[in-house]
């Protein structure tokens, strides 16, 4: 029995790779822990280089997940500023404005500078981050924090819903899908092994 439960462990828990990213990326997702919670806990469980690699895991997961709900995000408002773009080209082209260097050259920095500010800004998961953490105070409520602040988190609001769904646990729906706890207990234990094969399939 204790080699199969060291067995279980080192099978779920042993190796970080082994392990269920989504268990942590829920954790990250608790405004009062965040990722100083992790690192905190993967420091006195393992060695620096383990730590720092089993954060970056972390941390890589996340952004992936941010990466995957934000793609529709970024399409749609992609293919609303292109129409955007292409009508004001359409009326510039279309008036006769003289040649002027000095707007030839401001227009080339306004493009450089949008470019410049794209990669300055951050995204939700780096703004929440480095966001303070909530007080752990008795009674706060997780899904309600997420609804509060969806405006302001939209995209990752939407990735902390859908993670906070996800059970647990198995063992709830296991039982609920066993039947044969159903058809064999105490005062049934005796059938024959073709009656409970017909009654568990039926």
């Amino acid at each position: 029995m204790a080699q199969s439960m060291k067995e279980k462990y080192e099978k779920y828990w042993g190796d970080i790779e082994n392990i269920n990213l989504m268990m942590f990326i829920a954790v990250v997702f608790d405004p009062r822990y965040k990722m100083k919670y992790l690192k905190y806990w993967f420091n006195k469980w393992y060695s620096k280089e383990k730590a720092g690699f089993a954060l970056k895991l972390v941390r890589d997961a996340l952004d992936k997940l941010y990466a995957h709900y934000a793609k529709g995000t970024e399409l749609s408002s992609a293919s609303g500023n292109g129409q955007a773009t292409n009508v004001g080209s359409s009326i510039e082209s279309s008036a006769s404005f003289p040649y002027d260097p000095w707007k030839i050259a401001s227009h080339e920095f306004d493009e450089h500078r949008a470019t410049e500010d794209d990669k300055e800004c951050t995204t939700d998961v780096d703004k929440y981050l480095n966001e303070a953490s909530e007080k752990n105070r008795e009674g706060f409520d997780i899904l309600a924090w997420w609804k509060v602040n969806s405006t302001r988190y939209v995209i990752l609001s939407k990735v902390a819903r859908d993670v906070m769904a996800i059970p647990v646990s198995i063992v709830a729906s296991e039982s609920a899908f066993s039947t044969g706890g159903h058809v064999l207990d105490p005062f049934r234990s005796s059938l024959a092994p073709k009656t409970v094969e017909a009654l568990i399939c039926a």
